[in-house]
């Protein structure tokens, strides 16, 4: 068996590219609205002791689409001010985490 190592900023490019150049015609449009420049976001997984990073891809204020490189699945999140996310969910590709983006999300957000 392979052992695991994180996946590298240009081979996260890649992959990104990849997803994009796949999108159906309502996720790409939602890509393009909320689209950010990849960035690091900390997340802690249940039953882990230490914290990972993911790539946030798209956001809405708290709400974000980030690609987890140890599940290799794309999901929505609901990210803290200081950029760790706080409540996720894994779904799979970059067309199906978008598909419903933010409005299917809308649980995830802090209540007011």
């Amino acid at each position: 068996m392979d052992e695991w190592t994180p996946i590298s900023d240009a081979e996260f490019g890649e992959l990104l590219a990849a997803q994009v150049a796949a999108l159906r015609p309502e996720s790409r449009e939602r890509y393009q609205r909320y689209r950010v420049g990849p960035w690091r976001a900390t997340i802690r997984r249940p039953g882990s002791h230490a914290d990972e990073s993911v790539f946030v891809v798209a956001q809405d204020g708290e709400l974000a689409v980030f690609f987890c490189d140890v599940e290799e699945e794309f999901g929505p999140a609901r990210i803290d001010c200081s950029g760790r996310i706080k409540e996720y969910a894994f779904i799979g590709d970059l067309t199906y985490a978008l598909s419903g983006f933010p409005e299917q999300y809308a649980s995830l957000r802090r209540p007011r």
